[in-house]
């Protein structure tokens, strides 16, 4: 049976056709998987909510810097004598007029009880001087004794009164010594080592013991 160009051309096209549709039957079948499941939806987050809060902040800064006391007080002694206590440990806080050294305070209470004596014994004479004035002071204004005695006694009742004064001054001086042999703190404040021990001699004013450095304020 003879077949036309024209109709083996329809019958070629035909199966290409067939072909290609059968190729993509295949392609399809084996390419073919169930679908992955759908993602849940996404959560929403929680929120916390305040209203604001004014506060103070306190700002810093960093530097590099010193700190020195506002006030530095060498500790020395204002008498020449032994030490015979030490009245705190180093390092230690004191305040304004906490005891710190004592002296031996014998030779000083001597002169000072010398010096009374002396005073006393001046007073004695001035009262014996001041009568004998008075006395001479009559005698001599009626005509019954000379004027030289009169001022005799004049003279040493002067002179009495600068010794009283004297006197009294050192008097002073040795009660200052007596209160000078405790040595007390000037300031309050951190004192730092002690420079002697009991049984040393301290030289008035030229011996340092301690310092003493004030805390509260400082300088930064």
């Amino acid at each position: 049976m003879l077949h036309s160009p024209r109709h083996s051309t329809a019958i070629c096209l035909s199966l290409v056709a067939a072909m290609l549709a059968a190729a993509h039957a295949l392609i399809c079948t084996g390419c073919s998987r169930p679908a992955p499941p759908a993602a849940p939806p996404p959560t929403a987050a929680e929120v916390t909510v305040t209203l604001p809060q004014p506060v103070r902040v306190p700002e810093y800064l960093e530097v590099t810097g010193r700190i020195d006391a506002e006030l530095l007080v060498d500790i020395r002694s204002r008498i020449t004598g032994y030490l015979t206590k030490v009245a705190f440990r180093d390092g230690q806080f004191v305040k304004k007029g906490d005891l710190l050294y004592e002296i031996d305070v014998r030779p000083y209470a001597a002169q000072l009880a010398a010096a009374v004596g002396t005073i006393e014994q001046l007073v004695g004479e001035r009262r014996f001087l001041e009568v004998q004035v008075d006395r001479y002071g009559k005698l001599v204004a009626k005509g019954a004794a000379s004027q030289q005695e009169f001022d005799s006694y004049k003279a040493k009742l002067e002179e009495n009164t600068g010794g009283l004064a004297a006197a009294r001054a050192q008097q002073e001086v040795a009660r200052l010594n007596v209160e000078f042999c405790s040595i007390t703190a000037p300031i309050t404040g951190q004192i730092s080592r002690t420079q002697f021990q009991v049984g040393n001699l301290i030289n008035q004013d030229q011996t340092s013991l301690t310092t003493i450095v004030s805390i509260d304020p400082i300088f930064v």
